[in-house]
């Protein structure tokens, strides 16, 4: 049997429940705890568990997650096996993103009135420009809150936060091609567009258009 718990949002009543599901379970198989996120949980707390796990009446596998990041407690740390597990960063493996927003958007319907069933290839694009600074973690936390801006049974580009939009956005403007300025035309341009107004204010008097640019009438000419 399987136990899952989410140190996220475990309380120390949870973790008696679940390990006391693992003591009444049945089978020629070892039972399996499953600590998702166990670096979330206080040191304090993380004693508390390291007690638990030590009082158990019969042996279970022990599985865990865990950000690199996060401290865990020697005596915590030696129940349970090390196994490190590298993801490419979400940006680099786009073709994961449909279907892991396509779960993320499952799991939102589950606890929501408003049943999105899909998503649309214009919204998937708009995401797949996207960098991803946070990861599938900041993926999750966008589909979970867009289906409240959507108006159908489809998730559109325009239900996305301004934060996807405007990479797109930049995205666009990116990939335009770089156009050669000749910067001495350019600014003779300039230079000729402001003595034809000058002249226009000053009614063809070239004395007082050269006034009015602050240069002197030979410049003017």
């Amino acid at each position: 049997s399987l136990v899952t718990l989410d140190c996220r949002l475990l309380t120390e009543e949870h973790l008696r429940r679940g390990l006391d599901s693992l003591r009444r379970s049945e089978g020629a198989t070892l039972p399996t705890l499953l600590l998702l996120e166990i670096g979330h949980l206080p040191l304090p707390f993380q004693s508390q568990l390291t007690e638990l796990l030590a009082l158990r009446e019969r042996e279970c596998q022990i599985l865990a997650t865990i950000d690199f990041e996060a401290e865990l407690k020697d005596q915590l740390q030696a129940l349970i096996g090390t196994i490190s597990i590298e993801l490419a960063p979400l940006h680099t493996r786009l073709e994961d993103l449909p279907l892991l927003a396509q779960h993320f958007l499952e799991v939102a319907n589950v606890d929501s009135s408003r049943q999105v069933g899909s998503i649309s290839q214009a919204a998937l694009e708009q995401l797949s420009l996207y960098a991803w600074p946070g990861e599938v973690e900041e993926l999750r936390q966008v589909i979970i809150e867009a289906p409240s801006h959507c108006q159908g049974h489809e998730l559109q580009a325009g239900d996305l936060p301004p934060v996807v939009h405007h990479a797109a956005q930049a995205a666009q403007f990116a990939s335009l091609p770089m156009e050669m300025i000749s910067l001495e035309e350019f600014m003779a341009g300039i230079e000729r567009e402001l003595v034809l107004r000058a002249m226009d204010q000053a009614q063809g008097n070239k004395a007082q258009a050269a006034r009015l640019l602050g240069m002197t009438r030979p410049r003017l000419y």
